[in-house]
């Protein structure tokens, strides 16, 4: 790579990564249980469990990023913020690999278009909050941007070389390891059929007349490197067919038959194609909510679209100049096909499951496509300001195109950093209340075992912060009351919450006991304390058989 290129990569990079990185351990507010779930799962990888291709806890979830946070643990120790890191530095190297793929197949059009695109991608809001959160769809862009990338170099190797074959075999294990980042990489296959055709159909370099006859020979080596990387996961699909299917199923919107089915994949359509401009994800988790007057009926979904109404013109745009471009007999047509292909292709995830569409979460795989499309209607208004305009008004309004496209990434950046971080009930959402149990947990100067309730102690947030403690336990009320075996002389804490009333049954019981300093919180109860601890002495605890008969009168509460 010549130095000037790597300057260009490592300035998006840079970009990509203080937009995500900023205020990182206050923003997110808390671990959301799906990525406690997956922390969890990482953990537990080296820590008995080993490498798997499916991790089925709960729902089966594909690999790849639980494998790349074992190896990161590996090292560091789990950690919120070291998994926030990873997934800030995966979604900058996003950046770095779109910019590499859109210069390889958009050459013809200059760097200018494959920089935009680049900074929208790098700055936008839907993108870099995801690049925060721990999930696996987060792996689909950068596998998708690094093959395209790969295909196009693959394509400008000299016919029938080995150089080539071996390219477009590399080119086929980024297709196979896209099966092991999410489930909605089986819509991107017709997209890598589309960017086949297009990048086959036009050499890159030096047009060779024979490049037309090898395209067998590159589909199969293209093939066989997919299928040599898919085999390990193909053979357990066919050993564990639930693992493939019982995902897939319980998003089904065919539940109640097929014209139930498809009503609800035209109303995702709809709203997947309005998430744009009117309106979008509705989840706070995942975006900015729209303020409602209290009683106010609630149209279709609620949250912010992506985009402002000046990137939404450049996008519409875009979409306009590619659609134009199919009626044309050169490259141009069959690149927009591909690109068109991507956006179609990658929104499809939301349009067929039934909750939460238009869920930008699900669809996180199309962001490459949407934001060469706003780069794309950039570019053409900048082509026709030189094409049409004077000297003095072309400089002019190509200045007002680069101060619009500047607005827009920054009120992306607004929408990231000031907007979404204080949306009403964020930190709840983010099983705040969960991460604040684990403060009543802090272990214990004198060794004490602590007894959590089930909720807690079973809610994947609550797992992750606990992971490496061996003094917290689920609540047993025989084990909380019992001593120690073998003669420890440790006091037993009970974790108490305002929804049970366990506190006074034991105080009453143990006058000994002490109600513990420390209090958790829920704003949402006018700071009523809803989470505290009580401490029964060791020398207070009962022998097992007495234990027993004592939980069953005293009617302990494991629940709550």
């Amino acid at each position: 790579m010549k130095p000037r290129a790597l300057h260009l990569f490592l300035l998006v990079f840079a970009l990509a990564f203080v937009v995500r990185a900023a205020w990182i351990d206050r923003f997110p507010p808390g671990l959301w249980m799906d990525e406690g779930l997956n922390g969890v799962n990482a953990w537990r990888t080296i820590h008995g469990d080993g490498f798997r291709l499916i991790y089925p806890d709960i729902f089966p979830q594909m690999p790849l990023l639980m494998w790349v946070l074992a190896v990161v643990f590996a090292g560091t120790g789990p950690s919120v913020l070291v998994m926030r890191l990873v997934m800030v530095a995966m979604g900058s190297v996003t950046c770095a690999l779109f910019l590499g793929a859109v210069l390889s197949v958009e050459s013809r059009r200059g760097r200018a278009i494959a920089l935009c695109a680049a900074f929208v991608l790098s700055t936008l809001h839907w993108h870099s909050h995801f690049s925060r959160l721990v999930f696996p769809t987060v792996c689909v862009p950068p596998v998708a941007c690094a093959l395209v990338w790969a295909m196009a170099a693959a394509a400008r190797r000299a016919p029938q070389s080995m150089g080539r074959k071996g390219a477009w075999g590399a080119a086929g294990i980024l297709v196979g390891l896209g099966f092991y980042t999410y489930y909605s990489w089986y819509f991107f296959l017709p997209v890598v059929a589309v960017w086949f055709w297009a990048l086959r159909s036009e050499p890159l370099d030096s047009p060779d007349p024979s490049a037309s006859r090898s395209w067998r020979g590159d589909l199969l080596y293209l093939a066989a490197g997919g299928g040599l990387a898919a085999l390990p996961l193909l053979i357990h699909y066919v050993l564990v067919p639930g693992d493939l299917t019982r995902r897939v199923e319980a998003l089904s919107l065919f539940d109640n038959g097929l014209r139930a089915g498809f009503h609800s994949m035209a109303v995702n359509l709809r709203d997947v194609a309005l998430m744009f401009f009117l309106r979008g994800d509705h989840v706070t988790k995942h975006n900015v909510a729209i303020p409602l007057s209290p009683g106010a009926p609630l149209y279709g979904k609620t949250g912010t679209p992506v985009f402002d109404p000046v990137w939404a013109l450049f996008f519409v745009v875009g979409l306009v100049r590619a659609i134009l471009d199919l009626g044309l007999r050169d490259g141009r047509a069959r690149r927009s096909a591909a690109w068109l292909a991507w956006l179609v292709c990658m929104s499809m995830p939301s349009v067929v499951s039934k909750t939460d569409s238009a869920n930008t979460l699900r669809n996180l795989g199309a962001t490459p496509a949407v934001a060469w499309f706003v780069a794309l209607g950039w570019f053409w208004g900048c082509d026709v300001a030189r094409k049409r305009f004077a000297p003095e008004r072309r400089r002019l309004a190509q200045g007002a195109l680069i101060a619009a496209l500047v607005w827009g990434g920054g009120y992306q950046v607004y929408k990231a950093w000031w907007l979404h971080p204080r949306v009403p009930g964020i930190a709840r959402d983010f099983s705040s209340l969960q991460a604040r149990f684990v403060r009543l947990c802090e272990p214990d100067p004198q060794g004490a075992v602590y007894f959590v309730p089930t909720y807690f102690y079973g809610h994947k947030t609550f797992e992750f912060f606990t992971l490496e403690r061996k003094d917290i336990r689920p609540l047993d009320p025989v084990a909380l009351l019992s001593r120690e075996p073998g003669g420890s002389e440790r006091d037993h804490i009970a974790v108490c919450t305002l929804l049970s009333p366990n506190c006074a049954v034991l105080e009453e019981r143990f006058p000994a006991g002490t109600v513990g300093p420390a209090a958790v919180v829920d704003p949402s109860l006018d700071k009523t304390p809803f989470g505290w601890t009580f401490r029964i002495p060791a020398q207070s605890l009962l022998p097992p058989d007495e234990a027993r008969t004592e939980a069953r009168l005293l009617g302990l509460t494991v629940e709550r």
